[in-house]
């Protein structure tokens, strides 16, 4: 392996289903791919928020039919105050992008802030979104 492999895998990855995904540091020619992964999801929960002594209670709440969040393209982070930031991707066995996480350290309160996660539908529910998260608030 290459001094440039070392430093861009980040791990052995993990086995699934669909074969090994491995996680490593983003590059500049990933955004196209990246931006193609469907970042919508659905969920059958919501939260009421309710006025308490102490300020607000979230309650989970059960719709009867699901909903579907979408979010658009191309929202930027805004990053004045960033001292340093940070893509990691999970990349499938065909060397294929199949998710990513971009963080940011603000440094006025010194806090990582995940300014985007995603992983490609197909993808979830298996462990990666976590993987991703704890690589963003380990390697900033």
């Amino acid at each position: 392996m290459s001094e440039r492999q070392k430093d861009v895998f980040l791990d052995s990855g993990r086995f699934l289903d669909s074969g090994r995904v491995t996680f490593r540091r983003g590059l500049p020619s990933d955004d196209l791919v990246l931006g193609d992964i469907d970042g919508s999801f659905v969920t059958d929960t919501i939260f009421e928020v309710r006025p308490s002594a102490n300020g607000f209670t979230l309650n989970e709440k059960s719709v009867s039919s699901p909903i579907v969040k979408r979010f658009p393209l191309g929202e930027d982070t805004d990053v004045e105050d960033v001292e340093e930031s940070a893509r990691f991707v999970a990349v499938n066995a065909h060397g294929t992008p199949c998710g990513f996480i971009d963080v940011v350290f603000e440094v006025w309160n010194r806090r990582v802030v995940i300014a985007d996660l995603e992983l490609s539908p197909q993808y979830r529910r298996r462990g990666l979104g976590r993987e991703l998260v704890g690589l963003g608030l380990l390697k900033v």
